[in-house]
């Protein structure tokens, strides 16, 4: 969800053929907004009968945004809303990096341990 929306935001090209860095659309309000807005579209649509595996939740949603000094106001109530039964925490997968995923390991293990 968010890779897509990095991707679109890589892909465009301005008048003069100028691009969006990634650090500009990673660490911006909007894209804070709509990754969240489209998880919440998400969890709403899932039958909370049914058991659903997300790789990212709510919750990350907000603490990516407060890592980048966004504001989570319009988010946090709304997380609220919605209650795991049960969560499990997995060793994250390895990926190889490229040009939307320029994080080290290192700066990515910060980042999943806040």
């Amino acid at each position: 969800m968010a890779r897509e929306i990095i991707g679109r935001g890589l892909a465009w090209r301005g008048p003069g053929d100028e691009r969006i860095e990634i650090d500009d659309i990673v660490r911006s309000q909007k894209f804070d907004n709509t990754v969240f807005a489209r998880r919440w579209d998400l969890h709403c649509a899932t039958d909370p009968l049914t058991p659903s595996f997300l790789d990212y939740g709510l919750p990350d949603v907000i603490g990516v945004a407060r890592s980048s000094g966004n504001l989570t106001s319009l988010f946090e109530p709304r997380a609220g809303l919605f209650r795991y039964k049960k969560v499990f925490v997995l060793e994250p997968l390895s990926y190889k990096e490229d040009e939307a995923r320029r994080w080290t390991k290192e700066e990515r293990e910060k980042f999943l341990v806040g």
